[in-house]
Protein backbone atom coordinates (compact mmCIF):
# COMPACT_ATOMS: atom_id res chain seq x y z
CA UNK A 1 0.00 0.00 0.00
CA UNK A 2 1.15 3.81 -0.69
CA UNK A 3 2.81 5.57 1.80
CA UNK A 4 0.27 8.26 3.08
CA UNK A 5 1.21 10.86 5.61
CA UNK A 6 -1.11 13.53 6.84
CA UNK A 7 0.36 16.88 8.49
CA UNK A 8 -2.44 18.68 10.42
CA UNK A 9 -0.76 22.38 11.52
CA UNK A 10 -2.77 23.78 13.96
CA UNK A 11 -2.97 20.48 15.28
CA UNK A 12 -0.15 19.25 13.39
CA UNK A 13 -1.49 15.79 13.59
CA UNK A 14 1.50 13.20 11.20
CA UNK A 15 -0.23 10.48 9.56
CA UNK A 16 1.61 7.92 7.80
CA UNK A 17 0.44 5.07 6.24
CA UNK A 18 2.34 1.86 5.88
CA UNK A 19 -0.08 -1.39 6.46
CA UNK A 20 -2.27 0.87 8.55
CA UNK A 21 -2.48 4.81 8.83
CA UNK A 22 -0.62 6.34 11.75
CA UNK A 23 0.16 9.42 13.84
CA UNK A 24 3.78 10.35 14.97
CA UNK A 25 3.42 11.90 18.54
CA UNK A 26 5.24 12.72 22.03
CA UNK A 27 6.43 8.58 22.19
CA UNK A 28 4.97 8.00 18.46
CA UNK A 29 4.26 7.10 16.03
CA UNK A 30 0.74 5.62 17.41
CA UNK A 31 -2.10 4.26 15.89
CA UNK A 32 -4.30 7.01 14.38
CA UNK A 33 -7.15 4.71 12.93
CA UNK A 34 -7.08 2.43 16.17
CA UNK A 35 -10.54 2.49 18.66
CA UNK A 36 -12.80 3.02 15.71
CA UNK A 37 -11.33 5.68 13.95
CA UNK A 38 -11.97 7.58 17.24
CA UNK A 39 -9.04 10.25 16.14
CA UNK A 40 -10.78 11.04 13.15
CA UNK A 41 -13.34 12.81 14.64
CA UNK A 42 -11.23 14.00 17.66
CA UNK A 43 -10.17 17.64 17.98
CA UNK A 44 -6.89 18.72 16.44
CA UNK A 45 -3.92 19.22 19.29
CA UNK A 46 -3.25 22.51 19.35
CA UNK A 47 0.26 23.89 20.42
CA UNK A 48 0.95 27.25 22.32
CA UNK A 49 3.56 28.74 20.93
CA UNK A 50 2.24 28.18 17.32
CA UNK A 51 -1.23 29.75 18.32
CA UNK A 52 0.88 32.84 19.90
CA UNK A 53 3.15 33.18 16.92
CA UNK A 54 -0.06 33.33 15.20
CA UNK A 55 -1.56 35.94 17.24
CA UNK A 56 2.03 38.05 17.37
CA UNK A 57 1.78 38.24 13.48
CA UNK A 58 -0.70 41.10 14.08
CA UNK A 59 2.12 43.44 16.05
CA UNK A 60 5.00 44.14 13.31
CA UNK A 61 7.38 46.87 14.76
CA UNK A 62 9.96 48.88 13.19
CA UNK A 63 12.87 47.69 15.23
CA UNK A 64 15.04 45.07 15.29
CA UNK A 65 16.88 42.85 17.54
CA UNK A 66 20.74 43.20 17.79
CA UNK A 67 21.62 40.44 20.47
CA UNK A 68 20.93 37.22 20.10
CA UNK A 69 17.10 36.07 21.00
CA UNK A 70 16.72 34.65 24.45
CA UNK A 71 15.33 31.01 24.18
CA UNK A 72 13.66 29.64 26.92
CA UNK A 73 14.87 26.50 28.12
CA UNK A 74 18.34 27.47 25.97
CA UNK A 75 18.82 30.21 27.90
CA UNK A 76 21.89 28.75 29.52
CA UNK A 77 25.05 30.16 30.72
CA UNK A 78 27.06 30.29 26.93
CA UNK A 79 23.86 31.99 25.61
CA UNK A 80 24.30 34.86 28.25
CA UNK A 81 28.23 35.04 28.22
CA UNK A 82 27.46 35.37 24.03
CA UNK A 83 25.54 38.54 24.93
CA UNK A 84 28.03 39.93 27.62
CA UNK A 85 30.46 39.54 24.62
CA UNK A 86 28.06 41.60 21.98
CA UNK A 87 27.55 44.23 24.66
CA UNK A 88 31.46 44.46 25.02
CA UNK A 89 31.47 44.56 21.29
CA UNK A 90 29.87 47.03 20.90
CA UNK A 91 31.04 49.30 23.62
CA UNK A 92 34.21 49.24 21.56
CA UNK A 93 32.96 50.29 18.78
CA UNK A 94 31.04 52.34 19.42
CA UNK A 95 33.92 54.34 21.23
CA UNK A 96 36.23 53.44 18.48
CA UNK A 97 33.47 55.20 15.97
CA UNK A 98 33.27 58.30 18.64
CA UNK A 99 36.77 59.00 18.41
CA UNK A 100 36.97 58.61 14.46
CA UNK A 101 34.17 61.29 13.98
CA UNK A 102 35.24 63.56 16.75
CA UNK A 103 32.48 63.05 18.95
CA UNK A 104 35.26 62.55 21.69
CA UNK A 105 38.67 64.04 21.68
CA UNK A 106 40.92 62.69 24.55
CA UNK A 107 44.27 64.33 24.58
CA UNK A 108 45.75 61.14 23.83
CA UNK A 109 43.33 58.72 22.11
CA UNK A 110 45.39 55.48 22.55
CA UNK A 111 45.28 56.25 26.52
CA UNK A 112 41.78 56.73 26.56
CA UNK A 113 40.94 53.47 24.24
CA UNK A 114 43.64 51.06 26.46
CA UNK A 115 41.30 52.94 29.64
CA UNK A 116 38.11 52.26 28.09
CA UNK A 117 38.98 48.45 27.30
CA UNK A 118 40.23 48.06 30.92
CA UNK A 119 36.90 49.20 32.10
CA UNK A 120 34.81 47.30 30.35
CA UNK A 121 36.33 43.95 31.38
CA UNK A 122 36.67 45.35 34.62
CA UNK A 123 32.62 45.76 34.69
CA UNK A 124 32.06 42.44 33.08
CA UNK A 125 33.74 40.63 36.01
CA UNK A 126 32.09 42.83 38.81
CA UNK A 127 29.71 41.75 40.87
CA UNK A 128 28.80 42.27 44.57
CA UNK A 129 31.00 40.77 45.60
CA UNK A 130 33.86 42.67 43.98
CA UNK A 131 36.06 45.32 45.83
CA UNK A 132 38.00 46.35 42.95
CA UNK A 133 37.53 50.48 42.13
CA UNK A 134 36.65 51.27 38.33
CA UNK A 135 40.13 52.90 37.26
CA UNK A 136 40.02 56.35 35.73
CA UNK A 137 38.45 57.63 31.77
CA UNK A 138 38.34 60.31 29.37
CA UNK A 139 35.48 61.97 30.91
CA UNK A 140 32.89 61.33 28.40
CA UNK A 141 29.61 60.12 27.89
CA UNK A 142 31.20 57.00 27.81
CA UNK A 143 32.80 57.27 31.05
CA UNK A 144 29.32 57.95 32.62
CA UNK A 145 27.77 55.02 31.58
CA UNK A 146 30.58 52.91 32.92
CA UNK A 147 30.33 54.74 36.22
CA UNK A 148 26.70 53.93 36.17
CA UNK A 149 27.05 50.29 34.99
CA UNK A 150 29.71 49.19 37.88
CA UNK A 151 27.41 50.76 40.29
CA UNK A 152 24.50 48.34 38.82
CA UNK A 153 26.82 45.50 38.79
CA UNK A 154 27.65 46.06 42.57
CA UNK A 155 24.29 44.89 43.45
CA UNK A 156 21.14 46.82 45.45
CA UNK A 157 23.09 49.16 48.01
CA UNK A 158 24.69 50.75 44.90
CA UNK A 159 22.31 50.99 42.41
CA UNK A 160 21.61 55.12 43.42
CA UNK A 161 25.01 55.30 42.07
CA UNK A 162 24.06 53.71 39.31
CA UNK A 163 21.27 56.59 39.22
CA UNK A 164 23.47 59.48 39.56
CA UNK A 165 25.73 58.44 37.03
CA UNK A 166 23.22 57.46 34.12
CA UNK A 167 21.30 60.94 34.89
CA UNK A 168 24.51 62.82 34.99
CA UNK A 169 24.95 61.23 31.59
CA UNK A 170 21.62 62.14 30.15
CA UNK A 171 22.23 65.89 31.16
CA UNK A 172 24.90 66.32 28.79
CA UNK A 173 24.12 68.28 25.57
CA UNK A 174 22.84 66.51 22.89
CA UNK A 175 25.89 66.48 21.07
CA UNK A 176 27.63 65.01 23.78
CA UNK A 177 25.56 61.71 24.27
CA UNK A 178 24.94 59.93 20.78
CA UNK A 179 26.26 56.97 21.56
CA UNK A 180 25.12 56.26 25.19
CA UNK A 181 21.69 58.35 25.79
CA UNK A 182 19.64 55.35 24.70
CA UNK A 183 21.73 52.37 26.88
CA UNK A 184 21.49 54.92 29.70
CA UNK A 185 17.93 55.26 29.39
CA UNK A 186 17.12 51.68 28.88
CA UNK A 187 19.21 50.94 32.08
CA UNK A 188 17.36 53.42 34.30
CA UNK A 189 14.24 51.64 33.08
CA UNK A 190 15.49 48.46 34.40
CA UNK A 191 16.94 49.99 37.23
CA UNK A 192 12.79 51.18 38.04
CA UNK A 193 11.35 48.08 36.84
CA UNK A 194 13.88 46.25 39.93
CA UNK A 195 13.16 48.93 42.61
CA UNK A 196 8.91 48.31 41.49
CA UNK A 197 8.60 51.79 40.56
CA UNK A 198 5.61 52.63 37.99
CA UNK A 199 8.20 54.92 35.70
CA UNK A 200 9.72 51.90 34.52
CA UNK A 201 6.82 51.84 31.40
CA UNK A 202 7.68 55.46 30.65
CA UNK A 203 11.54 54.77 30.44
CA UNK A 204 10.93 52.18 28.38
CA UNK A 205 9.14 53.78 26.22
CA UNK A 206 11.40 56.61 25.77
CA UNK A 207 14.06 54.01 24.59
CA UNK A 208 12.30 53.39 21.94
CA UNK A 209 11.47 56.72 21.56
CA UNK A 210 15.15 58.18 21.19
CA UNK A 211 16.35 55.56 18.76
CA UNK A 212 14.01 56.72 16.57
CA UNK A 213 15.18 60.02 16.99
CA UNK A 214 18.69 58.96 15.97
CA UNK A 215 20.53 58.61 18.94
CA UNK A 216 22.70 55.25 18.84
CA UNK A 217 21.00 51.77 19.45
CA UNK A 218 23.90 49.62 18.58
CA UNK A 219 22.55 46.97 21.10
CA UNK A 220 18.92 46.89 19.53
CA UNK A 221 17.48 47.91 22.81
CA UNK A 222 14.76 49.53 21.54
CA UNK A 223 13.17 46.28 20.17
CA UNK A 224 14.64 44.47 23.62
CA UNK A 225 12.43 47.22 25.70
CA UNK A 226 9.07 45.54 24.61
CA UNK A 227 9.62 42.90 26.59
CA UNK A 228 11.09 44.68 29.48
CA UNK A 229 7.92 47.47 29.41
CA UNK A 230 5.59 43.92 29.47
CA UNK A 231 7.47 42.87 32.73
CA UNK A 232 6.76 46.18 34.17
CA UNK A 233 2.94 46.66 33.41
CA UNK A 234 2.46 42.85 34.21
CA UNK A 235 4.00 43.50 37.92
CA UNK A 236 1.70 46.36 38.04
CA UNK A 237 -1.30 44.41 37.42
CA UNK A 238 -2.05 45.52 33.69
CA UNK A 239 -2.08 42.08 31.91
CA UNK A 240 -4.36 43.78 29.03
CA UNK A 241 -1.33 46.69 28.49
CA UNK A 242 1.36 43.33 28.92
CA UNK A 243 0.03 41.23 26.45
CA UNK A 244 0.20 43.64 23.35
CA UNK A 245 4.02 44.76 24.68
CA UNK A 246 4.84 40.64 25.03
CA UNK A 247 3.75 39.82 21.36
CA UNK A 248 5.18 42.84 19.78
CA UNK A 249 8.70 40.95 21.27
CA UNK A 250 7.89 37.72 20.13
CA UNK A 251 6.48 39.37 16.75
CA UNK A 252 10.37 40.49 16.76
CA UNK A 253 11.65 37.10 17.26
CA UNK A 254 12.59 36.87 20.95
CA UNK A 255 10.91 33.66 22.01
CA UNK A 256 11.28 34.47 25.63
CA UNK A 257 7.70 35.88 25.29
CA UNK A 258 6.21 32.67 24.55
CA UNK A 259 6.67 31.82 28.20
CA UNK A 260 5.61 35.47 29.41
CA UNK A 261 2.34 35.30 27.20
CA UNK A 262 1.54 32.59 30.02
CA UNK A 263 1.81 34.66 32.91
CA UNK A 264 -1.40 36.50 31.18
CA UNK A 265 -3.20 33.53 32.10
CA UNK A 266 -4.81 33.70 35.06
CA UNK A 267 -6.18 30.04 35.30
CA UNK A 268 -3.34 28.32 34.28
CA UNK A 269 -2.02 25.17 36.53
CA UNK A 270 1.55 24.96 37.58
CA UNK A 271 3.82 22.87 36.62
CA UNK A 272 7.15 21.75 38.61
CA UNK A 273 10.16 22.64 37.75
CA UNK A 274 8.76 25.49 35.25
CA UNK A 275 8.11 29.05 35.02
CA UNK A 276 5.02 29.92 35.95
CA UNK A 277 5.03 33.10 37.76
CA UNK A 278 3.20 32.02 41.05
CA UNK A 279 3.24 29.34 43.74
CA UNK A 280 4.67 26.36 42.84
CA UNK A 281 2.10 22.82 42.91
CA UNK A 282 4.65 22.27 46.59
CA UNK A 283 3.20 25.26 47.96
CA UNK A 284 0.07 25.36 46.93
CA UNK A 285 -0.64 22.00 48.19
CA UNK A 286 0.25 23.21 51.59
CA UNK A 287 -2.51 25.98 51.55
CA UNK A 288 -5.74 26.30 53.81
CA UNK A 289 -8.70 26.24 52.65
CA UNK A 290 -9.22 29.85 53.09
CA UNK A 291 -5.97 30.28 50.99
CA UNK A 292 -7.13 27.96 48.14
CA UNK A 293 -10.46 29.98 47.93
CA UNK A 294 -8.80 33.65 47.90
CA UNK A 295 -6.82 32.41 45.19
CA UNK A 296 -10.06 31.14 43.58
CA UNK A 297 -11.53 34.25 43.41
CA UNK A 298 -8.39 36.32 42.39
CA UNK A 299 -8.27 33.66 39.37
CA UNK A 300 -12.18 34.22 38.75
CA UNK A 301 -12.45 38.04 38.92
CA UNK A 302 -9.04 38.14 36.49
CA UNK A 303 -10.81 35.71 34.21
CA UNK A 304 -13.36 37.59 33.99
CA UNK A 305 -11.33 40.70 33.06
CA UNK A 306 -9.62 38.19 30.50
CA UNK A 307 -12.79 37.82 28.77
CA UNK A 308 -14.09 41.22 28.47
CA UNK A 309 -10.38 41.95 26.89
CA UNK A 310 -10.01 41.06 23.22
CA UNK A 311 -6.44 40.33 23.34
CA UNK A 312 -6.75 38.17 26.48
CA UNK A 313 -9.84 36.40 25.62
CA UNK A 314 -8.00 35.03 22.18
CA UNK A 315 -4.76 34.32 24.49
CA UNK A 316 -6.48 32.44 27.57
CA UNK A 317 -8.73 30.76 24.76
CA UNK A 318 -5.55 29.51 22.78
CA UNK A 319 -3.99 28.45 26.30
CA UNK A 320 -7.35 26.26 26.97
CA UNK A 321 -7.12 24.69 23.78
CA UNK A 322 -3.26 24.00 23.83
CA UNK A 323 -3.74 22.57 27.26
CA UNK A 324 -6.63 20.35 26.58
CA UNK A 325 -5.39 19.28 23.86
CA UNK A 326 -1.94 17.99 24.32
CA UNK A 327 -0.99 14.26 25.34
CA UNK A 328 -1.69 14.01 29.16
CA UNK A 329 1.68 13.35 30.14
CA UNK A 330 1.75 16.10 32.51
CA UNK A 331 -0.86 18.16 31.64
CA UNK A 332 -4.65 18.20 33.29
CA UNK A 333 -6.50 15.08 33.11
CA UNK A 334 -9.65 15.30 30.87
CA UNK A 335 -12.30 16.11 33.43
CA UNK A 336 -10.47 19.22 34.48
CA UNK A 337 -9.46 20.41 31.06
CA UNK A 338 -13.20 19.89 30.19
CA UNK A 339 -14.73 21.91 33.18
CA UNK A 340 -12.21 24.74 32.09
CA UNK A 341 -13.17 25.05 28.79
CA UNK A 342 -16.85 25.11 30.00
CA UNK A 343 -16.03 27.53 32.66
CA UNK A 344 -14.76 29.72 30.10
CA UNK A 345 -17.67 29.54 27.54
CA UNK A 346 -19.90 30.15 30.35
CA UNK A 347 -17.73 33.90 31.03
CA UNK A 348 -17.43 34.55 27.16
CA UNK A 349 -20.98 34.50 27.19
CA UNK A 350 -21.90 36.54 30.30
CA UNK A 351 -19.84 38.93 28.89
CA UNK A 352 -22.38 39.58 26.12
CA UNK A 353 -19.27 40.97 23.47
CA UNK A 354 -20.83 42.69 20.33
CA UNK A 355 -17.58 42.04 18.24
CA UNK A 356 -15.50 38.37 18.83
CA UNK A 357 -12.17 37.92 17.07
CA UNK A 358 -11.07 34.08 16.78
CA UNK A 359 -14.75 32.34 17.55
CA UNK A 360 -13.43 29.35 15.33
CA UNK A 361 -10.84 28.49 18.63
CA UNK A 362 -14.34 29.22 20.73
CA UNK A 363 -16.13 26.35 18.45
CA UNK A 364 -12.86 24.48 19.27
CA UNK A 365 -13.36 24.50 23.02
CA UNK A 366 -16.88 23.76 22.94
CA UNK A 367 -16.39 20.93 20.50
CA UNK A 368 -13.26 19.19 22.95
CA UNK A 369 -16.18 19.23 25.32
CA UNK A 370 -18.29 17.12 23.25
CA UNK A 371 -20.71 20.58 22.76
CA UNK A 372 -21.11 20.25 18.53
CA UNK A 373 -24.42 22.59 19.16
CA UNK A 374 -22.38 25.54 20.96
CA UNK A 375 -19.61 24.39 18.24
CA UNK A 376 -21.55 25.30 15.24
CA UNK A 377 -22.70 28.46 16.81
CA UNK A 378 -19.41 29.80 17.36
CA UNK A 379 -18.54 28.63 14.12
CA UNK A 380 -21.05 31.01 12.64
CA UNK A 381 -19.68 33.97 14.23
CA UNK A 382 -16.24 32.92 12.96
CA UNK A 383 -14.33 34.23 9.99
CA UNK A 384 -15.54 32.01 7.49
CA UNK A 385 -11.97 31.00 5.43
CA UNK A 386 -9.95 30.94 8.12
CA UNK A 387 -8.21 27.53 8.38
CA UNK A 388 -9.40 27.05 12.12
CA UNK A 389 -12.40 27.65 11.50
CA UNK A 390 -12.50 25.90 7.88
CA UNK A 391 -11.06 22.67 10.03
CA UNK A 392 -14.18 23.02 12.34
CA UNK A 393 -16.47 22.83 9.34
CA UNK A 394 -15.30 19.64 8.32
CA UNK A 395 -15.23 18.30 11.42
CA UNK A 396 -18.95 19.07 12.02
CA UNK A 397 -19.88 18.40 8.42
CA UNK A 398 -18.37 14.77 9.30
CA UNK A 399 -20.02 14.14 12.57
CA UNK A 400 -23.45 14.91 10.02
CA UNK A 401 -22.50 12.43 7.49
CA UNK A 402 -21.70 14.82 5.17
CA UNK A 403 -18.29 13.36 3.81
CA UNK A 404 -17.93 15.00 0.31
CA UNK A 405 -18.11 18.49 1.99
CA UNK A 406 -16.29 17.93 4.69
CA UNK A 407 -13.23 16.67 2.49
CA UNK A 408 -13.79 19.74 0.20
CA UNK A 409 -13.16 22.10 3.86
CA UNK A 410 -10.67 20.14 4.97
CA UNK A 411 -8.88 20.36 1.53
CA UNK A 412 -9.08 23.88 2.01
CA UNK A 413 -7.83 24.38 5.30
CA UNK A 414 -5.22 22.32 4.34
CA UNK A 415 -4.14 24.59 1.61
CA UNK A 416 -3.12 27.25 4.34
CA UNK A 417 -1.89 24.93 6.91
CA UNK A 418 0.52 22.77 5.11
CA UNK A 419 3.36 24.64 6.64
CA UNK A 420 3.68 26.33 10.10
CA UNK A 421 4.90 29.23 8.01
CA UNK A 422 2.08 30.50 6.34
CA UNK A 423 -0.30 29.46 9.61
CA UNK A 424 1.69 31.61 12.28
CA UNK A 425 3.44 34.23 9.95
CA UNK A 426 6.61 33.46 11.55
CA UNK A 427 9.77 33.65 10.03
CA UNK A 428 12.96 31.96 11.98
CA UNK A 429 16.46 32.05 11.57
CA UNK A 430 18.11 30.00 9.50
CA UNK A 431 20.37 27.92 11.87
CA UNK A 432 18.87 23.98 13.04
CA UNK A 433 18.38 24.96 16.34
CA UNK A 434 16.32 27.74 15.34
CA UNK A 435 14.20 25.88 12.51
CA UNK A 436 13.60 22.83 15.41
CA UNK A 437 12.74 24.95 17.93
CA UNK A 438 10.15 27.42 16.40
CA UNK A 439 7.62 24.57 16.69
CA UNK A 440 8.70 23.01 19.70
CA UNK A 441 5.70 23.47 22.37
CA UNK A 442 6.23 25.09 25.78
CA UNK A 443 3.10 23.09 27.23
CA UNK A 444 5.26 19.49 26.50
CA UNK A 445 7.32 18.38 24.39
CA UNK A 446 6.47 18.08 21.04
CA UNK A 447 7.91 16.98 17.17
CA UNK A 448 9.12 20.01 15.61
CA UNK A 449 7.66 21.13 12.39
CA UNK A 450 10.28 21.17 9.85
CA UNK A 451 10.49 16.93 10.93
CA UNK A 452 6.87 17.26 10.57
CA UNK A 453 6.59 18.72 7.41
CA UNK A 454 8.77 15.38 5.68
CA UNK A 455 5.84 13.53 6.25
CA UNK A 456 3.47 16.23 4.55
CA UNK A 457 0.29 14.99 3.04
CA UNK A 458 0.40 14.81 -0.86
CA UNK A 459 -2.99 13.98 -1.34
CA UNK A 460 -6.41 16.18 -1.12
CA UNK A 461 -8.68 13.17 -2.18
CA UNK A 462 -8.54 11.52 0.79
CA UNK A 463 -12.37 11.10 1.74
CA UNK A 464 -12.64 7.82 1.46
CA UNK A 465 -9.14 7.11 3.54
CA UNK A 466 -10.00 9.28 6.68
CA UNK A 467 -13.17 11.07 6.17
CA UNK A 468 -15.45 8.11 5.36
CA UNK A 469 -13.66 5.63 7.84
CA UNK A 470 -16.71 4.52 9.85
CA UNK A 471 -16.31 6.19 13.48
CA UNK A 472 -18.21 4.40 16.97
CA UNK A 473 -17.19 6.97 18.89
CA UNK A 474 -19.95 8.97 19.84
CA UNK A 475 -18.13 11.48 22.31
CA UNK A 476 -15.71 14.00 21.41
CA UNK A 477 -12.25 13.17 22.11
CA UNK A 478 -10.67 15.30 25.05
Amino acid sequence: MKQLALTFTVAVCVAGMSGRLQATGYYGPDSYLDRGGANVVASPEFYWDLEAKRIAREFPAPEKLRLAPKIPEVEDSSRRAERKAATANADTADFAAALHEGQIKPPDAALATRQHEAARVLIQDTDDQSTAGLPDEFASEFADYHRGAFAYQKGPAHWEEARQAWDALLARPEGERHYRTVWATFMLAKLALKKLEPDASALFVRTRELAAQGFSDSLGLAADSYGWEGRSEWKQGHPEKAAPLFLTQLALGDESAVVSLKALIPDRAPIEGMLNYGADPEERQAWTDEQKRVQEEKEGAALKNAARDPLLRRLVTAHILATSTAPNFWGEDSGVAAARSKHWLAEIKAAKLSELADAEYLGWAAYNGGDYKDAEHWLGLAAAESPAAMWLRAKLQLRAGKTADAAQSMAAAWRVLRDATTYTGWSPGTSEEQNDYVTKSHDGPSWSFRRRRAATWRRCDWSAAILCRPSTSSNAAV
